[in-house]
């Protein structure tokens, strides 16, 4: 076998394994990125604006970890004025449920066992029974942050 003939072999295999890999865990689209760790000073977490862009227009959304929450979190933008941090646990079976965009709204889906929550966690669909936990956000408009309180 010449040489051109085995690092093709070996890319066609490598393309193979990772699209295998890829369709196990999920496409390649529903993979994310890991969102930044936002540091707690005296129970608060401060979310600048400038490091979650899309937090600063009604409807928008961010994946973020905040330190001494364990859960994954999500924060939308619903108003001007209001803003909601929730986890991202299902709390039907722990797995991580993904913010889905809807034609009138947006909702949590949970890719395990499909139950499905509002934007205030509470649940639209089981088998989840109990609402994801949310947490307190103090936010004063026109200000470049909010505050989530751990």
């Amino acid at each position: 076998m010449n040489e051109e003939r085995r690092k093709f072999l070996k890319n066609a295999s490598l393309i193979t394994m990772s699209a295998l890999m890829a369709k196990a865990c999920g496409s390649l689209e529903e993979l994310e990125e890991i969102p930044p760790l936002v540091m707690t000073d005296n129970g608060r977490a401060m979310i600048q604006f400038n490091n979650f862009p899309a937090l600063r227009m009604t409807e928008g959304f961010a994946y973020m970890r905040i330190s001494g929450i364990d859960d994954p979190l999500v924060a939308f933008r619903l108003s001007d004025s209001n803003i909601h941090v929730i986890s991202r646990v299902c709390t039907h079976r722990q797995c991580t449920v993904k913010y889905v965009r809807l034609e009138t709204a947006g909702e949590l889906q949970c890719p395990c066992h499909f139950s499905r929550f509002d934007l205030s966690g509470a649940v639209l669909e089981g088998p989840a029974s109990r609402p994801l936990p949310t947490y307190t956000v103090e936010y004063n408009p026109g200000d470049d942050f909010f505050n989530v309180v751990v």
